[in-house]
């Protein structure tokens, strides 16, 4: 087994080989740590808790979550450039806030050129108070503005965030504030600068409505919102949305998007403005004797009022869950996702909307991942030229990287992995991510320690968490 100490012997040695030249062009550079002491990132039950982005020069700013005894408060390390190596670790979470648990930073860029906005939902142990928190970057991510507290109540779960050209901020979340779990919803029109003075609920009556479990929430751009949530009905699952045309001055009442027609219960519904065309993805799952996984679509074209046909995209009787991510470049809406049977083979998907509001489906899919194997968890950034990159793991102990130049017919993978582990590693890779800018590509990852070496009895398993490391590195492709 590799232990973590030769682990971070493996790593100093490739920092000091430097950089590699791939067998397709691509310059492969250092593996940097982004916890300056091993061990220290702080992890949670949902997956991608980090968050990266490009900035302008070929830099990025990395966000995730530090370990510190009971608490977790966030921090940044900032690339300048291309070339840099990122700098020094520095707090988000104010002083006056340490003692708190901070989960799911949301990092995205803002209306003005090298504007950052940032949301994340800070706990504290002591009380149980809930806050929705949000700090603004004019600078790339150099420097930050004073914290502001969006949620009037301090009883709110993870926000979700959406957008707009003229400064327009937009944060939905699930909140405990009323019976159950509902859902409210907060703006500011300047930057982040003012917010509303009371959150906005969003739902329908306590009596028409059960309990809200995800949520999340998309712009146009130019003033129209779609929210989209999964609700527990108290007899299986629905997927849900509002929608508002003025900026969420006013709100249409809650209608269901899925049409029923699956036995299963749809679940994490994820929104997307792909042109005027508002796109819903979801997920279904079984277990058990009736193993089944399922990947559902819907879409809208009046600005989420009404709601088509839902279209399933990807169907595996006997399969795993599918993990999908969403995203939008132009008017196309595109994903990645896994799939495959319980046990294997797991294959990475492309797919996009076409102009006529339609998915490939089973065999027009285009497979990302090469060869057989466990291929999971892709995440997919698209350059300002089109060029489109996934990243995935393989078996929990590699991190690869795919590109595709034209718009996604078809792939090229590395020559390396951009990551692996010894097989015989109690270790595991989780999660990697990619953000790309001109041709500068970061995929970050997390290496959890082994199970075995932490978790020794009962009691370690009620109350330790593996030791957890984050990772990035830098590859740079030539220009087309």
């Amino acid at each position: 087994m590799l232990s973590r100490s030769r682990l971070t012997s493996l790593l100093a040695l490739m920092l000091a080989l430097g950089c590699q030249r791939g067998g397709h062009g691509e310059q492969l550079g250092p593996i940097e740590r982004l916890d300056p002491e091993v061990g220290t990132l702080g992890v949670f039950t949902f997956p991608y808790y980090t968050a990266i982005i490009p900035t302008s020069g070929g830099g990025a700013v990395a966000v995730y979550m530090r370990q510190e005894q009971r608490f977790r408060p966030l921090v940044y390390r900032r690339a300048a450039a291309a070339g840099a190596a990122f700098g020094a670790e520095q707090y988000l979470t104010p002083e006056s806030m340490r003692d708190t648990i901070s989960i799911v930073p949301d990092l995205r860029p803002g209306a003005a050129a090298n504007e950052l906005y940032l949301t994340w939902q800070a706990r504290r142990q002591a009380t149980g108070d809930k806050f929705v928190m949000f700090r603004r970057s004019t600078d790339a991510g150099a420097t930050w503005e004073t914290e502001r507290r969006i949620n009037s109540q301090p009883t709110s779960f993870i926000p979700s965030l959406a957008t707009d050209a003229d400064g327009g901020i937009y944060a939905v979340w699930v909140d405990e504030r009323k019976h159950g779990f509902r859902l409210y919803f907060n703006r500011s029109l300047d930057h982040g600068q003012n917010w509303l003075a009371e959150d906005v609920s969003l739902e329908g009556s306590d009596e028409k409505y059960g309990v809200v479990v995800s949520v999340d929430v998309a712009s146009d751009g130019k003033g129209t919102l779609v929210v989209v949530w999964e609700e527990d009905l108290g007899q299986g699952r629905r997927v849900h949305s509002v929608a508002s045309s003025d900026r969420g001055a006013t709100w249409t009442e809650p209608t269901i998007i899925d049409d029923g027609e699956s036995r299963l219960s749809p679940s994490q519904p994820r929104v997307v403005f792909a042109g005027d065309r508002a796109v819903v993805v979801w997920t279904a799952a079984a277990s058990g004797k009736s193993v089944r996984g399922e990947l559902w679509s819907d879409a809208s074209t009046d600005g989420g009022k009404t709601w088509g046909t839902d279209v399933l995209v990807s169907d595996v009787d006997g399969g795993i869950p599918p993990r999908f991510h969403l995203t939008v470049a132009g008017d196309t809406a595109r994903m990645v996702f896994h799939a495959g049977l319980r046990e294997g083979p797991w294959r990475v998907y492309y797919d996009e909307l076409g102009a006529d509001g339609t998915w490939r489906t089973g065999d027009a899919l285009t497979t990302v991942s090469e060869g057989d194997g466990k291929f999971s968890n892709p995440r997919l950034a698209i350059d300002r030229d089109g060029t489109l990159y996934v990243t995935h793991e393989k078996h929990q102990k590699e991190v690869r990287l795919s590109r595709s130049t034209d718009g996604g017919k078809t792939w090229t993978g590395l020559s390396e992995p951009v990551y692996a582990l010894d097989e015989k590693s109690g270790d595991d890779v989780h999660y990697p991510q990619v953000v790309v800018a001109d041709g500068v590509a970061y995929v970050t990852w997390e290496v959890w320690a082994s199970a075995k070496d932490s978790i020794k009895n009962l009691a370690d398993a009620q109350n330790k968490t593996r030791p957890a490391d984050l990772f990035v590195r830098r590859v740079t492709f030539p220009h087309r």
